[in-house]
């Protein structure tokens, strides 16, 4: 385990890893900070915070793997996103900033990455049926609500993730796959 904003130390987490393993060949950005508050009282350290954590982790991350898999001629790399910057959620400015953030970084590193058969996508979940820190602030309320009128269990997403990863996956690059029981689709 690392901080994701320490680079140093997310570069030695990865040559842990690679020194353990003999190379990273999948790579799931997961961190994020889910603090709620309305954009005219939110501090820039807060701002920082989020993006620091979502944008930056993930670019640390992804450059002390990814000259393992390009090494290997494989790999695969999956960031996480969220339904609520597709949809817009009062309070969580910060959060949508960065998790549309994740995907430009998906499609450029998708680009990139393709002659090396790596493949980069974003999972992007609804509401999942987690326990929610404290920091996060209540649920926030969408304007949507999924038509499968559920919300989604954790095994939903990493089954996404897992399918991602595997070879059969190979010509799926630079995607957001929505795992939000149709939230996406609005109504």
């Amino acid at each position: 385990m690392a901080d994701v904003t320490d680079r140093k130390a997310v570069k030695k987490m990865i040559d842990a890893a690679i020194g353990a393993f003999g190379s990273v060949d999948i790579l799931v950005c997961n961190a994020s900070a889910r603090s709620q508050k309305p954009f005219t009282e939110m501090t820039y350290e807060e701002w920082r915070r989020v993006i620091d954590i979502s944008l930056d982790g993930s670019f640390f991350l992804a450059q002390a793997a990814v000259l393992s898999m390009i090494e290997k001629s494989w790999g695969r790399i999956v960031t996480l996103g969220g339904i609520s910057w597709h949809v817009g959620t009062p309070g969580r400015v910060h959060n949508l900033v960065a998790k549309s953030g994740l995907v430009g970084f998906t499609r450029g590193l998708a680009v990139e990455l393709a002659q090396h058969n790596i493949t980069v996508n974003c999972v992007s979940p609804g509401f999942i049926n987690t326990e929610r820190p404290a920091s996060a602030g209540k649920r926030p309320a969408l304007k949507v609500n999924p038509p499968v009128a559920r919300m989604g269990e954790t095994d939903e997403i990493a089954s996404m993730i897992r399918y991602l990863c595997q070879p059969e996956a190979a010509y799926i690059t630079g995607q957001t796959l929505h795992v939000n029981g149709g939230m996406y689709l609005g109504g």
